[in-house]
This record gives C-alpha cells, sequence and structure tokens, in this order.
C-alpha cells in the first residue's frame, strides 16, 4: 500500500487539477444541507477553505440565515455537534486523509460529535492506509453521493 505522504501528494495534484469546481462545490453544499444530522445541528465546527478545498462559504451563509451558530477551527470553540472537515482523500470506509497535522484526529479523541467529511468524487479512492490514531468521518459527502459509516448506506 501506498504511504500516507505520497498518497497526499498524489490526492493534492489531482484535487488541484478538478475542473468545474463552483459547480461542484453548490452540489456538496446542496447534498449536505438535505441531511437530517446537518439540519438537527445547534452548533457546527466548520473549515474555511484553504486553496483547492471544497469551499465552504455557502455552508457558513446558509448557517447564518437558518440562526445556526458556526465557528471555524480556530475560534478555539469545543462546544459543537457537528464537524465539517476538510479532506485531502478518503475511501469508501469512510477513512479519511487530512493534511498530515494530526489536528482533527486530537480533536475527535475527546470531542464526540457527528464529523462529515467534504470531497470532490475524484477524492474517493478504495482504500487510505490507516494508523491507530486515525479517526473516521460518519459521513463524507461528494457532489454525487453521499457515504455514511455504515457499509450499506451509499446514495
Amino acid at each position: 500500500m501506498i504511504e500516507k505522504s505520497a498518497l497526499r501528494a498524489q490526492m493534492l495534484r489531482l484535487r488541484k487539477d478538478i475542473a468545474d469546481r463552483q459547480m461542484k462545490d453548490a452540489a456538496i453544499a446542496n447534498r449536505l444541507m438535505e441531511l437530517a444530522e446537518f439540519s438537527a445541528a445547534k452548533r457546527i465546527l466548520c473549515y474555511s477553505a484553504m486553496g483547492s478545498e471544497v469551499n465552504t462559504a455557502p455552508i457558513f451563509e446558509a448557517c447564518k440565515k437558518r440562526d445556526v451558530a458556526i465557528f471555524p477551527p480556530e475560534s478555539g470553540i469545543t462546544d459543537f455537534d457537528l464537524s465539517i472537515t476538510p479532506l485531502v482523500a478518503a475511501d469508501i470506509k469512510n477513512n479519511r486523509l487530512g493534511r498530515g497535522g494530526g489536528w482533527y484526529d486530537k480533536l475527535f479523541e475527546f470531542k464526540k460529535c457527528i464529523k462529515i467529511g467534504l470531497a470532490y468524487d475524484e477524492q474517493i479512492i478504495d482504500e487510505i492506509p490507516v494508523e491507530a490514531h486515525d479517526i473516521p468521518m460518519d459521513i463524507i459527502v461528494t457532489p454525487t453521493r453521499t457515504l455514511k459509516k455504515s457499509k450499506t448506506a451509499l446514495f
């Protein structure tokens, strides 16, 4: 199996070259906002997109319109019930490959919440190398599908 660092570099190059990004970002945001888990959330931790990550600006705007508290990770907020998490790649078992710093894995060790990763379809691969400290997402949302942690819930 490919090492995480090599896979990360490969997937970052792939993500940078994804076409029709605005259309795909809108589809991801719409699919996310249709989730019951998202609708039920009262306090959301959500990353602000950097570089070629899925754009989260529409999610921040929707939360403000719905009067739902939404915070970026740098706010230091630890009182949230749902986290929208960036990823470099994910697999069909909802394992996540992040930027390599382990920040979210460390956070999720002590914070129990619904964990949602946002990705383009091109970022979903068969298998991610997993280590003991890696924490999978509960849900991964792409422009065309939603992968839930249970193996049978692809729709």
